[in-house]
């Protein structure tokens, strides 16, 4: 049985992907991020802000990864192609044909 969640119960789970994704300290986020991940890892907020956070920090495996996820659940690809966040992987072929 599928149980969806309302708007308000993912609140708190969008609300520390968002933190991390405000968090431009290449140290500690780590920490959030497995907790957003463990609170909700299926939600594209999550992944799309997470993704953020791995593309900010140089991971571009880890971005990628979420990022594929993303597109996958329906996300606007212009939405992507224009978010600074994602700026450092913009050049690389996978995150050209994920947003193409």
């Amino acid at each position: 049985m599928v149980v969806s969640m309302s708007l308000r119960e993912k609140a708190p789970k969008i609300g520390v992907a968002l933190k991390i994704r405000k968090n431009r300290r290449r140290h500690g986020p780590t920490l959030s991020v497995a907790r957003a991940l463990d609170l909700d890892g299926k939600d594209s907020a999550v992944l799309y802000n997470v993704g953020c956070l791995y593309a900010i920090l140089g991971r571009a495996a880890d971005a990628l990864r979420c990022l594929k996820k993303v597109v996958r659940s329906g996300w606007r690809k212009e939405w992507i192609k224009l978010d600074p966040d994602w700026t450092a992987l913009r050049g690389l072929k996978e995150f050209v044909a994920l947003v193409s």
